[in-house]
């Protein structure tokens, strides 16, 4: 399983680069930093292949590169949006696209049977502890390309199931990286073994 870096702040986001294949932001992350759209995708397009940003109509990626961003849609409906229908005409226009928010094994079959690229997979959120694992159990058995983004996590215990599940790549905020990268026995191993050897 690959991984995502989960933030609009820079510091970590270069922090993290090493162990990540791409970005990915929300607009409440955006405010928190007090950063626009284009310049999270300035700061990050020289650095990933994966820049994922969320959009909520077509005319919101008119200014974007075609090629690098991947345009996350929540896959609801409301009044006002249907999240369904923008990722599908997103895909039939050529673009990289990822439905999120994505709860239930529904969801996730319609995002595979329109093509998209990535699936938002809700993990720890979940009512559904086992979602991750029915998702990928889909995408083999029908043989879907989409891939499995498992995401809402709680420690790294929960990344560490996901991995388990099969799921292609995880979203995660700097605090779990910072969890699943730093095993305690290891450093306490390493102190010992290098403290008496030194």
């Amino acid at each position: 399983m690959k991984y995502f870096i989960d933030t609009s702040e820079q510091s970590e986001i270069d922090k993290w680069k090493d162990f990540v294949v791409g970005v990915t932001s929300n607009p409440a992350l955006l405010y928190k930093v007090g950063i626009t759209t284009s310049e999270f995708l300035n700061n990050n397009m020289s650095l990933f292949k994966n820049v994922f940003i969320q959009i909520n109509s077509l005319q919101d990626i008119m200014n974007y590169r075609k090629n690098k961003t991947i345009f996350k849609v929540p896959l609801l409906i409301t009044p006002e949006f249907n999240g369904y229908a923008l990722l599908k005409q997103l895909i039939k226009d050529g673009r990289r696209a990822c439905a999120t928010i994505v709860y239930d094994i529904g969801q996730f079959n319609y995002a595979c049977e329109v093509g998209s690229e990535f699936s938002v997979v809700l993990f720890a959120k979940n009512d559904n502890e086992f979602i991750v694992d029915e998702c990928c159990d889909l995408k083999q058995r029908k043989g879907y390309e989409t891939k499995v983004v498992a995401a809402s996590f709680r420690s790294a215990d929960d990344v560490f199931e996901c991995i388990n599940d099969g799921a292609d790549y995880a979203t995660i905020p700097p605090r779990i990286m910072e969890e699943v990268f730093s095993n305690k026995k290891v450093v306490n191993d390493y102190n010992e073994f290098y403290g008496e050897n030194k």
